[in-house]
């Protein structure tokens, strides 16, 4: 079994903490620069404020609405959720840190615990010891426990914690969740499945697989599709492994970043030449600072370089003695 532990609303709450009276009142924090809205409260939510909105269309969009507004203070929320965290390690066995406000914990061999009870007593001690409310859910994968972490946030009879630990509980969420909440599959797949009247995450997984595979040919999306219908195929997350490469060669990565940012410089202005005179001599100069070539390329070039003088000693010496050798013969 997976679980998610996930802040609700994170910077919003966070914010909270030392605001209690803004507690039932509409709240935004905005991003750098106070540019626009990054993160809201259900109550702003409510009023109809999207994420992305910038900050000086507020006033106009809302003028009779009272709005608490907060700059964003990522130092601030980087250690509330840090103490999340350090909760979370202390109940949990194993976890992982998916991003600053969502964290797994895998709860294999804790099945005889009663995990619905484990799950509410954990958001009741993070929300004494802490000051902020969670969501969890549990489910077979991640993917099911994301989406039962949603009924968790939405559904105030779940007392913060789902459980979907059965397939009927689990048809039964597929058949209430829209397929652009799913997790894997953004606008768009998503687009790409209403065309096709796939309009929940049931629609989807009722699908056979050779239709999954043949009209969209993504490993990610069968993923998903196989993790609907109850089953674990998510990696676990090893974030080390996934940056470690102990053979690695160095004109790959050169060739592969230098493709990325030409497909980023496309959207500037001048794009050919910024690619071609800056991104590309800028990258390929950095990466092989950094990455001088494989690591049997790099030794040899090393070794080549430097000539020990034991190494040197003996050279001199098998010249002398070769040389002996040819005159005694004479």
């Amino acid at each position: 079994m997976y679980g998610i532990i996930d802040c609700d609303n994170c910077y919003v709450s966070c914010e909270r903490v030392f605001r209690p009276d803004l507690e039932g009142k509409p709240v935004v924090v905005l991003s750098n620069n106070d540019g626009c809205v990054v993160a809201r409260s259900g109550e702003a939510k409510a009023l109809g404020i999207k994420a992305g909105t910038p900050y000086f269309k507020l006033q106009e969009q809302f003028p009779d609405e009272k709005i608490a507004v907060f700059s964003s203070n990522y130092e601030l929320y980087a250690e509330l959720t840090g103490r999340i965290v350090s909760i979370i390690r202390k109940e949990a066995s194993e976890y992982f840190r998916y991003s600053i406000d969502e964290c797994f914990v895998y709860l294999s061999g804790m099945e005889h615990i009663g995990l619905k009870q484990w799950g509410e007593n954990l958001h009741r001690r993070i929300l004494r010891s802490v000051g902020m409310p969670v969501s969890i859910g549990i489910a077979p994968n991640k993917t099911l426990a994301k989406m039962a972490s949603h009924f968790a946030k939405h559904y105030p009879g779940y007392r913060h914690c789902c459980l979907m630990d059965t397939d009927e509980k689990r048809i039964k969420a597929l058949r209430l969740f829209p397929i652009d909440e799913v997790w894997g599959i953004g606008r768009r797949y998503t687009a790409r499945l209403k065309e096709y009247g796939v309009n929940t995450a049931y629609d989807f997984a009722v699908k056979p697989q050779g239709w999954v595979r043949t009209i969209f040919r993504n490993i990610v999306i069968e993923r998903t599709w196989r993790e609907l219908n109850g089953q674990d195929c998510v990696p676990d997350e090893q974030l080390a492994d996934a940056f470690y490469y102990p053979y690695y060669n160095g004109f790959d990565v050169i060739d592969f970043l230098c493709r990325w940012f030409r497909l980023v410089c496309y959207n500037l202005p001048f794009a050919y030449f910024s690619q071609m005179f800056f991104v590309q001599p800028f990258v390929r100069f950095s990466i092989r600072r950094i990455f001088p070539g494989n690591i049997e390329e790099r030794n040899e070039r090393n070794s080549s370089k430097t000539v020990k003088p034991a190494d040197e000693t003996e050279a001199i010496a098998d010249v002398i003695i070769r040389e002996k050798e040819i005159a005694a013969g004479e």
